[in-house]
């Protein structure tokens, strides 16, 4: 789901590419079911000791995964730390299913964010592109 695709396999992403993705995500986001979906997914690949609940290294673990794969800076253990007292909203010291919701919700959001990034920036290096060749004709 966060990981970017490569579909010209340029080890870049095109306008179009990340324009897909921004699509793909706001469906997810609009889908009710396709968001349950996603959110049960992501909870049974992290909770890695199958408890039925997340602890904070599954959520360290997590967090880590997806900045990674969106090109973001590593969270710090005291960022890993807020995020699971925010996630945790009856305090219970572990997250469950439910509670992961809206945590996924603002990483899909943030994921839509870096993927119009990445179309602006196809968009400019084109541009730039372009423009050599033009010059270079002249």
């Amino acid at each position: 789901l966060f990981q970017k695709q490569d579909l010209n396999k340029m080890d870049q992403m095109t306008k179009e590419e990340a324009l897909e993705e921004v699509k793909q995500l706001e469906n997810i986001l609009a889908n009710d079911k396709l968001f349950k979906g996603v959110v049960d997914a992501t909870f049974n690949e992290f909770d890695q000791d199958k408890n039925g609940v997340i602890d904070r290294e599954e959520l360290g673990e997590l967090l880590r995964t997806i900045y990674s794969e969106v090109k973001r800076p590593q969270p710090t253990e005291d960022h890993i730390k807020q995020i699971f007292a925010e996630t945790d909203k009856d305090a219970s010291g572990t997250i469950e299913k439910e509670e992961l919701h809206s945590l996924i919700r603002h990483l899909i959001q943030l994921q839509i964010e870096h993927f119009k990034t990445e179309a602006e920036k196809a968009s400019s290096q084109l541009m730039l592109r372009l423009l050599r060749l033009i010059s270079k004709k002249k």
